[in-house]
C-alpha cells in the first residue's frame, strides 16, 4: 500500500523558474543582425511540394492495397509512415502561416495536407500549438509537455518504449485533457472535409487503401525514425539548454524542423531559410548543443534510467495578473508579433485556466 501511495505521489518535474530564452535572444539577434528580417515572411514554392506528397501518398495507396501482406506492411512502414509524418511536420510548418499571406489560404492547406492522414487534426495542431511557443515548458499550459501521468507510468525501459510508440495518441489527447480550448466551425469544417474525402477513398479505393493511410500514420508518427524529434527537440540532453535543434539527414524529410533553435526565435522565418538564419548569426547558435541523429536519441532515451517523461526542464504557471505572474504578458506580446491569433488562443487559455 505504501508503494502504491509513493508512486501516486511521485513527480519529479525539473523546475525551472527563468523566462523562456527565445524572446531574449530574438532581440539581441534583431538588434545585432537587422538583415534577419529579410529572411521572415512565406514561401510560396511549399504548396507545390505539399501537393506532390499529398498526391504520392494517395498514389501509392491506391497501388499498393492488392499487395501481398509483406510488401504491404513493408510499404506502410518506408513509405506511408514516412510520407505521413512528413506531413505532420508540414503542417507545423502552414500552422505558422508560412505558405500565404492569407490565413484563409494557409487553413485550405491545412485541410489539403491533412488528407492523407486519415484524422482530422491539423487545424486543432495549430490553435495548440500556438500555446507551445507562448509558454514553452510551461507544465500546466505547454501541450507539449508530458503530463505527470506519463512520467508516472511511463519508466521502465519497456514502458517508454511503448511511450514512444503510441506518440500519435498522447499528442491528440494531451491537449484535451490538459488544456482544452473552445472547439471552433474551422475545426467542425475540417471534419466533414476530412471524414468525407475518407469514405470517398473507402468507396472507390477500398479498405486496404484506407488501413495503408491509417497505419502510415499511427505507425510513422510512432516508432519510426523520424518520430525522435519529438523527443529531441526539449528534453533535458544537456544541463542549462532547454531546446535542441537537429542537424542531419531527417531535416530533408522532415521540413527543417531540426532547426528548432532558430525557429523558437524567429518562427515567421519559413524553413527554406532557417539554415541561412544559423550562417547569419552563428556567435547564437554554433557553441550550442545539437543532435545528428534521431534514431541514437530514441534509443538512448529508452536504454538510460535517468531520462523518461520527467526529464524536461518545465515552469510552473501562475495565474495571470497575481503577484506571482511573471510570464505572460511580455511573451504574449512578443507572440503577437510573431504569429496570427497567438494572443486570442494564450488569453482564452488563461481565462480557461483561471476558472
Amino acid at each position: 500500500m505504501e508503494k502504491i501511495r509513493t508512486w501516486l505521489n511521485l513527480d519529479e518535474r525539473r523546475w525551472n523558474y527563468t523566462d523562456q530564452p527565445h524572446a531574449q535572444r530574438r532581440v539581441q539577434i534583431r538588434k545585432k543582425y537587422p538583415q534577419v528580417a529579410e529572411l521572415e515572411g512565406i514561401d510560396p514554392n511549399t504548396k507545390y511540394w505539399v501537393a506532390m506528397v499529398v498526391a504520392l501518398q494517395f498514389v501509392v495507396a491506391y497501388y499498393i492495397k492488392d499487395a501481398p501482406a509483406w510488401l504491404f506492411w513493408l510499404a506502410v512502414y518506408c513509405v506511408g509512415g514516412t510520407l505521413n509524418h512528413s506531413l505532420f511536420l508540414v503542417i507545423h510548418e502552414i500552422s505558422h502561416n508560412l505558405l500565404f499571406q492569407s490565413p484563409f489560404l494557409n487553413t485550405v492547406w491545412l485541410f489539403v495536407a491533412n488528407l492523407p492522414v486519415g484524422v482530422p487534426y491539423s487545424v486543432s495542431f495549430q490553435k495548440y500549438h500556438r500555446l507551445h511557443h507562448i509558454y514553452l515548458n510551461t507544465a500546466e499550459m505547454d501541450p507539449d509537455v508530458a503530463s505527470v501521468w506519463e512520467g508516472r507510468l511511463f519508466r521502465h525501459p519497456i514502458a517508454k518504449l511503448f511511450w514512444l510508440a503510441i506518440q500519435p495518441l498522447t499528442y491528440a489527447f494531451r491537449p484535451l485533457l490538459k488544456q482544452p480550448l473552445p472547439w471552433t466551425r474551422t475545426e467542425l469544417v475540417q471534419w466533414i472535409v476530412q471524414f468525407g474525402v475518407d469514405y470517398l477513398v473507402l468507396k472507390y479505393m477500398g479498405w486496404n487503401s484506407m488501413l495503408y493511410l491509417i497505419a502510415g500514420t499511427l505507425i510513422g508518427g510512432g516508432l519510426h525514425p523520424m518520430s525522435g524529434h519529438y523527443i529531441a527537440e526539449h528534453y533535458d540532453w544537456a544541463k542549462g539548454y532547454e531546446t535542441f535543434s537537429y542537424y542531419g539527414l531527417g531535416n530533408l524529410l522532415g521540413w527543417n524542423v531540426g532547426y528548432h533553435n532558430e525557429h523558437h526565435d524567429f518562427p515567421r522565418v519559413p524553413y527554406t531559410k532557417l539554415p541561412a538564419l544559423k550562417k547569419l548569426a552563428p556567435d547564437f547558435y554554433d557553441d550550442r548543443p545539437f543532435h545528428t541523429s534521431w534514431v541514437s536519441l530514441m534509443w538512448r532515451f529508452v536504454t538510460d534510467p535517468t531520462l523518461n517523461p520527467f526529464a524536461r526542464s518545465v515552469r510552473p504557471w501562475t495565474k495571470p495578473g497575481s503577484s506571482k505572474d511573471t510570464s505572460s504578458s511580455a511573451l504574449i506580446r512578443d507572440a503577437a508579433a510573431e504569429d496570427v491569433g497567438a494572443v486570442e488562443d494564450a488569453l482564452a487559455a488563461d481565462k480557461a485556466k483561471s476558472e
